[in-house]
């Protein structure tokens, strides 16, 4: 997504969860973004979620050696039968 991510953020709305340790720099994101999609992406990111160690560059990477979604990668049991049955990160 990264080559058109200024597309998607236009036209998508995204909910993004805090890793632990990652803090939200608004410095940061204004150096990148222009204001009102700054201002977006801030808009959905959920801040009274438990946090969850694992990145999506790592969960496609279990998956792909794996084939799904392993027991032991850090996901709440039900949002990796969710993954799992609905096939997502797959195929990339």
């Amino acid at each position: 997504w990264k080559p058109d991510c200024i597309r998607l953020v236009r036209n998508y709305d995204f909910i993004v969860y805090l890793r632990p340790g990652i803090t939200v720099d608004l410095t940061e994101l204004n150096r990148h973004w222009p204001g009102w999609l700054c201002q977006k992406l801030l808009s959905g990111i959920v801040f009274d979620a438990p946090m969850i160690d694992i990145s999506s560059s790592e969960l496609r990477q279990s998956i792909k050696e794996h084939g799904y979604v392993p027991a032991d990668a850090q996901l709440p049991p039900s949002v990796a039968q969710y993954i799992n049955e609905h096939k997502l990160y797959q195929g990339e």
